[in-house]
């Protein structure tokens, strides 16, 4: 429904949340989404892609508005790349808006 009234109303009705931005931060990758997240210390299906060109996972909390992904190896120097619920199955998703919304799947670059 919420989708509909934006679509055709053009209300601003937040859906899930979704990544806005992403920056490198004294080895970890902090992600801003556009809305307040659910708190969560163990959230699950985050990956960074490491120095190797692979895709490692990763531990992420939630912190306000923001997800906090700590790698399990070092970061590779300049733009990393780090991704949510990119599996084909993605089971152990608990990545939630302040609405009790999922986020989707998404994969981004931070500096």
């Amino acid at each position: 429904v919420l989708a509909f009234q934006n679509a055709v109303f053009g209300k601003k009705n937040k859906l899930s949340p979704e990544p806005v931005a992403a920056r490198c931060v004294d080895g970890t990758v902090v992600i801003t989404m556009d809305q307040p997240l659910r708190p969560c210390d163990d959230l699950k299906e985050f990956e960074v892609k490491g120095a190797d060109g692979k895709f490692h996972n990763a531990t992420a909390r939630t912190d306000g508005d923001k997800v906090v992904v700590t790698p399990r190896q070092s970061l590779p120097a300049g733009s990393v790349t780090v991704r949510h619920a990119w599996k084909n199955n993605p089971a152990r998703l608990n990545l939630y808006g302040k609405n009790n919304l999922p986020a989707s799947p998404f994969q981004m670059e931070a500096r």
